[in-house]
């Protein structure tokens, strides 16, 4: 597998989604003023879903692409073999890869779609060299405002920009690429979209959240058989008092619990879950007790598992020290952001909830 090599490259930012194949639901407010005032939902929606085995990008980018800054002896209208990095508003603030096309054909004006639409593209890859990030996995950061970083426009020609910022950024495509991440031709995103938070099949729903408790469960009861050396905490559901949260152990832990079909760690929070899960930001003895778990893959063999607790002014996963996110609404969607944050520009902004 061969590394991608700087030298042509562009940064693209879109809207924070999480499969880019299709309309998303209650997705987190967009960063872009022009989605904010009129509630569309964001032509990028389909830049991971092939057409006739071709991918094709939106960019809220209006003006004509300038090539020159690509490739200097471009003449045309298109130039091939092109890097195409798309970056994102995380839900809890900060910027991260969501994906990339390699070799990808980037044009100075818009085309439409195979299927049609009413949004021009400037970009295009073969389904084979386009690459989603789950949304658990988007630790690629690319910090946005400040000197010799990507600005306020949609479209960042970082080659010329920054090249030590390219290298750096491909290099962590590169490593994320050998942990066996596939492109779109073969992970299929519009497929995951359908295993989306709610499943329309009430029997599946279930299996899932029972799974879920059962998980979590286990490794409160059996720490040993996940590799912690904790002291075992029995449980016990809570699940039908309508609590706010689902497990109680021995020890006086209050565990809300969420089950995702999907690998993704984001869920939805009902205003009783919700009641409970802020109190824990105000109040040091909830904060002290309350847990969210959240089990991603929780119908697979080896499902994952974060557990969120209130810490130092945020919600920090007890197991991998990664973030969480969230956007109020009459409940709450929750998403862990990605790894530990390096820099102070990561941290959760309450402007975004």
């Amino acid at each position: 597998m061969a590394d991608l090599v700087p030298g042509r490259t562009i940064f693209a930012n879109v809207r924070w989604m999480e499969f880019y194949a299709g309309s998303e639901k209650d997705l987190p407010a967009p960063n872009f003023r022009f989605l904010r005032r009129t509630g569309l939902e964001g032509a990028e929606r389909f830049n991971m879903k092939p057409f006739n085995g071709r991918c094709f990008a939106y960019v809220p980018f209006n003006r004509t692409l300038k090539l020159a800054r690509i490739d200097p002896t471009a003449t045309g209208n298109v130039v091939e073999g092109v890097t195409v990095v798309m970056t994102a508003t995380m839900p809890g603030g900060g910027s991260s890869v969501v994906g990339w096309y390699e070799n990808a054909s980037v044009h100075s004006t818009g085309f439409r779609r195979p299927n049609g639409g009413e949004t021009d593209c400037k970009i295009s890859a073969e389904a084979s060299d386009a690459y989603l990030v789950p949304a658990d996995r988007r630790g690629i950061i690319v910090d946005r405002g400040g000197v010799g970083e990507p600005g306020t426009s949609a479209v960042t020609y970082i080659t010329s920009l920054n090249p030590t910022l390219e290298r750096r950024v491909l290099a962590e495509i590169a490593a994320l690429k050998r942990t066996g991440l596939r492109s779109v031709a073969e992970s299929e995103p519009s497929e995951g979209l359908k295993k989306r938070l709610y499943q329309t099949d009430p029997e599946l729903r279930m299996k899932v959240e029972q799974a879920a408790v059962r998980r979590v469960g286990s490794y409160y009861a059996t720490p040993s058989d996940h590799g912690s050396g904790a002291v075992p905490d029995p449980w016990r559901s809570v699940e039908r008092e309508n609590l706010g949260w689902d497990l109680a152990t021995e020890s006086g832990l209050r565990i809300e619990v969420k089950g995702r079909h999907a690998r993704s760690f984001t869920a939805e929070l009902t205003p009783n879950e919700y009641k409970a899960f802020l109190k824990a930001e105000t109040d040091p003895a909830a904060a002290a007790t309350y847990r969210l778990a959240i089990v991603a893959g929780a119908l697979d063999d080896d499902p994952d598992m974060a557990i969120f607790g209130f810490v130092d002014g945020a919600w920090t996963c007890e197991r991998s020290a990664r973030r969480l996110g969230y956007e109020e609404r009459p409940g709450a969607r929750v998403g862990m952001e990605s790894d530990p944050p390096a820099t102070t520009k990561r941290q959760r902004r309450r402007a975004d909830i």
